[in-house]
């Protein structure tokens, strides 16, 4: 067990990209696949929706919990190690938020949409549904928002500093279970809680986040209006 309740995860051995799941070779939304175009999916995506709108909500779910959880190993930076260590030199990494803008990209024809390149402040700005603890499901998205107290001086958007995945008891290790990338130094994991400390930033408040506009296809930033104008997950071309 690791600091702030961390379940140690072994870390990935070292491969070349095409033998690890994560690689860029095998996952099927990476840029060497097939893409089809955004609109494209996109009808295909709704179609496949309106046949069985809840069967689809649940299935799609359960696809992306799996997907997450399929990440659990990968570092989350070469530039917290050195020639010579463990996880150094790794043909994947994934910070908080690449962790889940990579699962999203894998599954891109299930979504049918295109998420945009920024960070979980755009994560957080595409999910305005607001939960309490008491309604969270597995899936469900958990933003930190937060001063940063070392390492960085820029203020994000909203000051939201962090993002994690809810597993609870039964997919994690007890009720306040997540998946993260937390540990600048480790690897995507469980982790034992959402409460936390963290030594870059501190925390100022808690926003649980509902998967449901994601699963039903819906990735605009609303939450934040005014910014990520640029963005295009529809194939739209949305400009400022």
């Amino acid at each position: 067990m690791g600091k702030g309740g961390r379940q140690v995860v072994p870390a990935p051995p070292l491969a070349g990209p095409s033998s690890r799941p994560g690689s860029a070779v095998s996952r099927p939304g990476s840029a060497t696949a097939s893409r089809p175009g955004t609109k494209d999916l996109r009808h295909r995506a709704a179609a496949r929706r309106a046949k069985d709108p809840t069967s689809d909500k649940e299935r799609l779910r359960a696809k992306f919990i799996e997907q997450v959880k399929s990440y659990i190993g990968t570092p989350y930076a070469e530039r917290y190690h050195k020639e010579g260590d463990e996880l150094y030199g790794q043909p994947l990494y994934l910070d908080c938020c690449g962790l889940f803008r990579q699962v999203l990209r894998d599954m891109r024809e299930d979504f049918g949409f295109d998420v945009g390149p920024w960070n979980q402040c755009y994560l957080y700005a595409t999910l305005p549904t607001k939960l309490s603890f008491k309604d969270v499901k597995p899936g469900d998205l958990l933003f930190v928002q937060g001063r940063y107290t070392r390492g960085r001086e820029r203020r994000q958007k909203g000051d939201i500093v962090h993002v994690e995945m809810y597993l609870g008891e039964d997919l994690g290790s007890g009720p306040e279970s997540t998946l993260a990338s937390r540990d600048h130094w480790g690897c995507v994991s469980i982790q034992d809680s959402f409460k936390y400390a963290s030594p870059w930033y501190e925390i100022t408040a808690l926003h649980w986040r509902s998967l449901d506009d994601w699963l039903e296809g819906r990735c605009d930033p609303v939450a934040m209006p005014g910014c990520f104008r640029s963005h295009d997950p529809y194939g739209e071309k949305v400009l400022d």
